[in-house]
């Protein structure tokens, strides 16, 4: 009589493997639905700028060097051909915009 119950303990755990286990679709929970980076989101605002301040053709892609982000401003060092400029940026409604920019060296 207590061959049963070993029998039958003993086949479940030779089937256990076996068992497919179910993963439910759950959405992701990450906080930010579908939110592009905020580097590319800076990228874009500063390129943007660049594009206004230089005329709409730029020769080259202005280079970005020197990024911090705290919280909801930015810095940054912008470099566009000869001209060199410290930007500062503030995130205004979930959008990146530049709030402050200061030329280094002589602007001719």
């Amino acid at each position: 009589m207590a061959l049963i119950p070993v029998l039958l303990v003993s086949s479940l755990m030779a089937l256990g493997p076996q068992w497919a286990i179910i993963d439910l679709p759950y959405p992701e929970v990450t906080g930010a639905e579908t939110a592009p980076a905020i580097d590319a989101q800076i990228a874009e605002a500063v390129t943007n700028y660049a594009k206004g301040r230089g005329g709409k053709s730029l020769s080259r892609k202005p280079e970005i060097s020197n990024l911090k982000v705290d919280r909801a401003t930015a810095s940054l060092r912008l470099t566009m051909g000869d001209r060199v400029e410290t930007v500062t940026l503030m995130r205004v409604n979930n959008e990146w915009r530049v709030v402050q920019s200061l030329t280094e060296g002589r602007e001719y």
